[in-house]
């Protein structure tokens, strides 16, 4: 499949395509030739996918992005570095006006309380690689199994979008593989979509229910019920608002 585009920085290539399979399996397939970080976009995906597996719809004009970061750090922090992205995403989507977003955990982004964003982080010997899909046009969601939005009326423009993105990501990656999540949780707080609720977790077919207390340095969420203080790491788990 052959690129629209290719564009060079001194610290970022940046692939186009008009369409493609999955912009994070492009990068995994040919993360061998890559020499540096690199960025594929894509107008429209055909076999997009979210945490899991799970299917994510990918109609032309949203965004389909992702980034290959070249580093030698010992990758074991995958749960925080999820959310340090989000983080860096609502920082990218408030360059754009775009308020009452929250993070839900580990790698959705809601607005006005349903989901338009969704991150998928994943790694290959010396690379991580950032998904990141956004719903920025209105197209037909009857079919997706849970409320979701879109960001049309913000007019955004997605290459103002792309360089924007890779300003902050370039910037914050650095940061959070210096410093940890701590750099970036008071941000996370302050977006938490479960701060101050009770939730349900589902961990390999187990219910489990609690007080939600935050997510700790590890990224692992925390709760505390009858069997006192408990973390969880994101590996299989579901979470949500207890009804």
């Amino acid at each position: 499949m052959k690129p629209l585009s290719q564009q060079s920085t001194d610290t970022l290539d940046m692939i186009f395509f008009e369409e493609i399979g999955s912009t994070n399996d492009y990068l995994l397939e040919n993360a061998k030739n890559i020499k540096k970080h690199t960025a594929c976009i894509a107008q429209k995906q055909t076999k997009g996918r979210g945490r899991q597996g799970k299917r994510w719809q990918s109609p032309k004009g949203n965004l389909y992005y992702s980034l290959l970061y070249k580093t030698k750090q010992h990758q074991n922090y995958l749960a925080s570095f999820s959310m340090m992205i989000a983080v860096s995403f609502c920082e990218v989507l408030a360059h754009f006006k775009v308020d009452e977003l929250q993070i839900k955990y580990p790698n959705d982004i809601y607005y006005q309380g349903k989901k338009v964003a969704g991150i998928l982080v994943e790694t290959q010997n010396d690379n991580i690689i950032v998904g990141i899909g956004c719903n920025l046009v209105d197209f037909d969601r009857s079919h997706i199994d849970q409320p979701s939005a879109d960001l049309h009326h913000f007019n955004i423009n997605i290459f103002g979008l792309i360089t924007e993105l890779n300003k902050v990501l370039l910037q914050n990656i650095p940061i959070f593989l210096k410093k940890g999540f701590e750099s970036f949780k008071i941000l996370f707080v302050e977006k938490d979509f479960f701060k101050d609720k009770k939730v349900k977790i589902f961990n390999n077919q187990t219910e489990i229910i609690g007080d939600y207390l935050g997510i700790n340095e590890q990224g692992y969420i925390v709760i505390k019920n009858q069997n006192g203080v408990q973390s969880f790491s994101l590996s299989s788990l579901s979470v949500r608002i207890l009804e």
